[in-house]
């Protein structure tokens, strides 16, 4: 009888080894799976989100280069330079005169724009009667006025402000400020820069290096190369391409 309970219990202790190394086989199989399911998720959710980031990349920098270049012409407000930076007229904003400059170029403008005014960095541009533009200095600016006694040809939510310009002081019918800088595809990104400041990302680094700016008759030629592809579906470089003209190019 202890022989036979001994090996009754050695059978049994045989087959619950068995049955752990096989619910143990199971558990690994299942581990390996889920680690590989897991992993694969993870890389299609980061080729998502990249392919996301490039395209919103793409469409900021085609709506900065646009807005910028149908806001000047040729020439006169922006320049392809040699070394493939747009360099232009950046306007921010537009004023009507109230008035006729005063000694020292002071007058009474209504302005408005994206932005105040800025005498330290900052330039206008002034329409003549003759229907030429003009550019001078603006040397101080300062807002105030009510209005009072002035007839002025703006809309009524415009700015009241008091301007003082360079020049000869002669008449002018319409002033847009601008700042000068400009915009280079380099380092993986849409870049701006103006003064010492450095050339300052306005899109994540996601450009390959193919991108350029190159100049077309009237316009600019954009390349920008989006390493990955624009939806993150593949691992090829894709270039996108498109022509930018300003007013009469």
């Amino acid at each position: 009888m202890r022989e036979g309970a001994g090996q009754r219990w050695a059978s049994l202790e045989g087959g619950a080894t068995l049955e752990a190394l096989v619910v143990l086989t199971l558990l690994l199989l299942i581990l390996t799976v889920g680690s590989r399911t897991f992993t694969a998720h993870t890389e299609a959710a980061r080729r998502t989100l990249d392919g996301a980031m490039a395209l919103e990349a793409t469409r900021l920098s085609r709506w900065v280069l646009g807005t910028e270049l149908r806001a000047g012409l040729e020439g006169r407000d922006w320049r392809i330079a040699g070394d493939g930076a747009l360099y232009a007229r950046i306007f921010r904003g537009v004023a009507v005169p109230c008035g006729t400059p005063g000694p020292g170029g002071e007058i009474q403008v209504r302005r408005r724009g994206l932005r105040n005014p800025d005498p330290a960095k900052d330039s206008i541009l002034v329409l003549g009667p003759d229907g030429g533009w003009r550019a001078h200095a603006l040397l101080d600016r300062e807002p105030g006025g009510d209005g009072s006694g002035v007839d002025c040809p703006a809309p009524e939510n415009w700015r009241w402000e008091r301007w003082r310009i360079s020049g000869d002081g002669g008449p002018w019918l319409l002033a847009r400020y601008f700042e000068s800088g400009s915009y280079h595809l380099a380092d993986g990104a849409l870049r701006y820069l103006r003064g010492g400041a450095g050339r300052q990302p306005l899109v994540p680094e996601v450009f390959g290096s193919a991108s350029a700016l190159e100049p077309v008759p009237g316009g600019i030629r954009v390349e920008i190369e989006v390493v990955g592809g624009v939806v993150g579906t593949g691992a090829d470089p894709q270039v996108q391409r498109w022509t930018v003209r300003s007013p009469g190019g």
